[in-house]
């Protein structure tokens, strides 16, 4: 729930794949926060356990596309000629180490405050990882691993380290937050957001082009029928002879998050306008129904949405938090920032190509 609460932006100035050489000349650590550093060593350390989970690097990527809208992933992880590791990839890591040490040490100083076990925030961490995987199913960044096969991916020392984060963020947002996670809390919330654990059904029509999908979606909305369009158009023979029908989509899924996307402002007997699919092709969905669920069957996903509203309510207080720590970041990195547009770590700017006597020569690494 970290994510939620201390959204890391590394701000892309450079290309993706420019290197970064850590050398003698630069600090010992990558960052200070508070008391506590965190050598290079350490910290490239971590780069290369990261760099070689596929898993975890997948859900990465899952996770910045979602906070993006989309917009931006991981980006590649070496340097364009394989000599060091890529700038954004390292701000990255390093921003949400930042912020995971940060709030760790906020724990540490408030011990009654630490109301979440360590127990619920494996869940959480989980569940959390889940449905951001969730968000990218069905598209060209899906991944095929679940949230438990992520985190088993990793060593012992690193899951430890992002349980810990995961705690004390949880309890910082309840504490500022305002929503409690006990079970009355909780029931509360649900019945004030009912529409948001809603189960989903829909139908697609996949075809081979957006100006195909676009027309089909046109003959729709003047009345022809989705499930004969379906039968008659649909390169998904398996739905197409459904007459479309993709199914139901309830919030434990882990399709829930890219269902709920894809039908943003669309209601019961709606549809979508074209959406990008996977190799090229292209679909529009039509929602046939949907229903609202029993507490009991979906208390996960109401814990998650309520630390959810809670990062939106400590929002300021995390802030704070930020300001009053003393962190640096090492320049090779980068630098830290933190305001209303941007809290993280802010790549190296490289000075413009004019500015190089001989540009042509004298190229950065990348």
């Amino acid at each position: 729930m970290r994510r939620l609460l201390f959204p890391v932006v590394a701000v892309v100035s450079v290309a993706l794949a420019v290197g970064l050489i850590l050398g003698f000349s630069v600090p010992s650590n990558a960052a200070t926060i508070g008391s506590d550093a965190l050598s290079n060593a350490a910290f490239r350390t971590e780069l290369t356990t990261v760099s070689a989970s596929t898993p975890y690097l997948c859900y990465l990527n899952a996770s910045l596309l979602s906070k993006s809208n989309g917009l931006s992933g991981l980006g590649p992880v070496y340097a364009a000629n394989n000599n060091g590791w890529a700038t954004t990839y390292a701000s990255t890591l390093l921003g949400q180490r930042v912020v995971d040490e940060t709030i760790v040490q906020w724990a540490k100083h408030h011990p009654n405050d630490l109301v979440v076990t360590k127990a619920q925030a494996t869940a959480d961490l989980i569940a959390s990882m889940d449905a951001a995987i969730g968000t990218v199913a069905g598209s060209s960044y899906a991944c095929q691993y679940t949230g438990t096969q992520t985190l088993g991916s990793m060593p012992s020392t690193f899951i430890n380290q992002q349980i810990s984060a995961e705690q004390a963020s949880e309890s910082f947002l309840v504490t500022h937050g305002g929503i409690g996670l006990d079970t009355a809390s909780l029931e509360r919330f649900y019945a004030q957001n009912l529409r948001r654990f809603d189960t989903i059904c829909a139908s697609g029509i996949l075809v081979s082009s957006q100006a195909q999908a676009a027309a089909l979606r046109t003959q729709v909305l003047k009345g022809a029928s989705f499930a004969s369009l379906a039968k008659a158009y649909s390169i998904d023979k398996a739905s197409g002879a459904r007459g479309g029908a993709l199914g139901c989509f309830a919030p434990p899924s882990s399709s829930y998050g890219a269902v709920v996307s894809d039908f943003r402002g669309v209601g019961v007997g709606g549809v979508t306008k074209p959406l990008p699919s996977a190799q090229g092709t292209y679909v529009i969905l039509m929602m046939t129904s949907r229903a609202p669920n029993t507490f009991a069957s979906v208390v996960a996903q109401v814990r998650q949405a309520a630390l959810g509203a809670d990062g939106m309510n400590a929002k300021a207080a995390a802030q704070a938090l930020f300001v009053m720590t003393r962190i640096s970041i090492n320049p090779a990195y980068g630098s830290w920032k933190v305001s209303a547009a941007v809290n993280g770590v802010v790549v190296p700017v490289l000075p413009p190509t004019s500015w190089i006597p001989n540009a042509s020569v004298n190229r950065p690494l990348g």
